[in-house]
């Protein structure tokens, strides 16, 4: 059960909020690497800054909802890795 609102992941700039976020080859269509942050916008800077996120990559996130904890957005994210295989997570899930 998945602890995000519902809808489809956004490619607006992210909120100062929770939530799982993915990083999505504009050429290929796949997630390259999924993820989870308490802050989404800060883990953004972050992967500018480490040079993770690209201009090749769309930065696509879904905000948690108040069920959230950092374990459960975990374990959001392992079900994402191991589904979507993404070739940058050192973990696979």
């Amino acid at each position: 059960m998945s602890t995000t609102k519902p809808g489809r992941p956004s490619k607006q700039p992210p909120p100062n909020r929770p939530g799982l976020y993915g990083l999505r080859n504009k050429q290929a269509g796949d997630v390259d690497y999924r993820g989870e942050s308490a802050d989404l916008k800060r883990r953004m800077q972050q992967h500018k800054r480490s040079g993770k996120l690209s201009d090749d990559h769309d930065f696509e996130w879904k905000e948690s909802d108040g069920r959230s904890t950092s374990r459960t957005r975990r374990a959001d994210e392992d079900r994402l890795i191991r589904k979507d295989q993404p070739k940058l997570n050192e973990r696979r899930g």
